[in-house]
């Protein structure tokens, strides 16, 4: 029953973000959106939720928790990104920024459900679930979440310093976040990520010397790109009190760093190229 409902939401999920991209996309259209965009957060709600039961089901089809160095990372990643968009974004709700956010879920959570495994793959015996190895895996999912978010907010910062230079105020100009949030949630995207990566490294650096994981080495493609990314996004996070660094400058840096972490995660679930993959 478990691997029936893996599948089926495995399925279900790529559109239902997508769904809840679409209404919220409808904001751009200003006053003239359909007023069934209203029950949009509630579809969302219910999105995430159904999220929270895919992961659910994978724990019951594996009669443990899973493991996590497969697509369902990836899918992880986009539960955690969605999720944190949805705290943030409470006070100041940003429909158009959603819309963004959401499409990228879609994508992400597509290529997840793709290549994904249908049944639940349980924990290899070196893998073996502990509290540390569990808060390296919560703070790393997390970790990647906030670079995204921080990705998305430089990719909507370049967006509208691009309207503004060809004097350009239509909807798009209009319903995003301004220039100034969207240089803010940019950096205190980066900043958690920063803060959240240095914890997850530590402790994974630390439990791989601790195991004496013999394939484990600091020339490995996963850690040298997540050191690359720990040092990329600390100074974006910190980048408005280090000269030189401007808001535009930081926003170009995040969108390379969002780049540079779909290639890490790419790698990351690509059991030749990643010991944490390898049995």
């Amino acid at each position: 029953m478990s691997v029936m409902i893996v599948q089926a939401l495995g399925v279900a999920l790529p559109l239902l973000y997508l769904l809840s991209a679409i209404l919220y996309g409808m904001a751009f259209a200003g006053s003239k959106q359909p007023r069934f965009v209203q029950v949009r957060r509630l579809f969302l709600l219910c999105t995430v939720a159904a999220h929270g039961g895919f992961f659910v089901a994978h724990w019951q089809a594996a009669e443990t928790l899973p493991a996590l160095s497969t697509w369902l990372l990836l899918s992880a990643v986009v539960f955690a990104m969605v999720f944190l968009f949805l705290i943030i974004s409470v006070r100041a709700p940003q429909p158009t920024a959603a819309s963004i956010v959401l499409t990228l879920a879609a994508i992400l959570q597509f290529l997840a459900s793709a290549f994904g495994p249908l049944q639940s793959v349980p924990p290899t015996a070196r893998a073996t679930s502990t509290s540390l190895v569990a808060l390296h895996a919560a703070t790393s999912v997390l970790a990647a979440a906030s670079v995204l978010l921080s990705g998305v907010y430089g990719c909507i910062y370049l967006l509208l310093y691009r309207q503004m230079r060809a004097k350009r105020f239509g909807p798009l100009y209009q319903q995003l976040p301004d220039l100034s949030l969207s240089a803010r949630m940019t950096r205190r995207a980066a900043l958690a990520g920063f803060l959240l990566l240095s914890i997850g490294l530590n402790i994974g650096i630390w439990v791989a010397h601790r195991d004496s994981i013999a394939d484990f080495n600091y020339t490995d493609p996963t850690v040298l790109m997540t050191l690359v990314i720990w040092l990329h996004f600390g100074l974006i996070a910190f980048s408005q009190v280090i000269r030189g660094i401007t808001a535009r400058r930081a926003s170009i840096a995040a969108v390379a760093g969002l780049v540079v972490l779909t290639v890490a995660l790419s790698v990351s679930l690509m059991p030749i190229f990643s010991f944490h993959s390898r049995p």
